[in-house]
């Protein structure tokens, strides 16, 4: 008998290659998932962010982190988290980001409702 290129494989040979396909997919399947910030991660992105110059903050921002944290936040738990605004246009604080390569600024902005909660985060030009 043949035990050559032809043989077949193996159960042991087959375990591998299905526990390494599972193990493939489930990494994949787990790392394209959206979990939640953890209350370091956040903290981590609010001193970086706080501490961050203008340039640095257009690497920095993480839009959907920061509108799914700031979703119905008053503005005071928005100056805690992100620092004072560039620019405060009484319902929206404003956040530079940078000059973009056609040279106009780029800006994070968060809006307020009427109660003064966070109605809106996204970046704008």
């Amino acid at each position: 008998m043949d035990r050559g290129r032809n043989a077949p494989p193996t159960i042991a040979v087959m375990n591998f290659f299905t526990s390494t396909t599972v193990a493939v997919a489930f990494s994949f399947l787990t790392s394209c998932a959206s979990l939640p910030p953890t209350p370091a991660e956040l903290a981590e992105f609010s001193q970086a962010w706080k501490t961050a110059g203008t340039g640095e903050r257009g690497y920095l921002v993480r839009i959907d982190l920061v509108r799914e944290h700031l979703a119905g936040k008053e503005e005071a738990e928005v100056l805690e988290f992100l620092g004072a605004p560039d620019s405060d246009e009484g319902r929206a604080f404003v956040y530079r980001l940078g000059w973009l390569p056609e040279g106009r600024n780029w800006y994070l902005k968060v809006s307020f409702d009427a109660e003064g909660r966070v109605d809106g985060v996204w970046a704008d030009r």
